[in-house]
């Protein structure tokens, strides 16, 4: 286990995006957390610092154009 620098974040999406959404992060190195179903669907995750830029444009194009992420300061923690 390494100690990174890092970001907690959260995406809230349509139950029809939810699978695409996963996916994404996944494909973005996020560390997905428990998601929590609700109106819709609530993606808590943690990413390496520095991917944000790259997370955050995909998300918008998969939102068409809406910004979607909610993210926090960089802090250190195992990744």
């Amino acid at each position: 286990v390494t100690v990174s620098v890092c970001v907690r974040g959260t995406w809230t999406v349509d139950y029809a995006l939810y699978e695409q959404a996963a996916k994404l992060l996944a494909a973005c190195g996020a560390r997905l957390d428990e998601a929590q179903f609700a109106g819709q669907v609530t993606l808590p995750f943690t990413l390496l610092a520095g991917g944000e830029q790259a997370l955050a444009q995909k998300a918008r194009e998969l939102c068409r154009g809406k910004e979607v992420l909610t993210l926090s300061a960089p802090f250190y923690a195992p990744f």
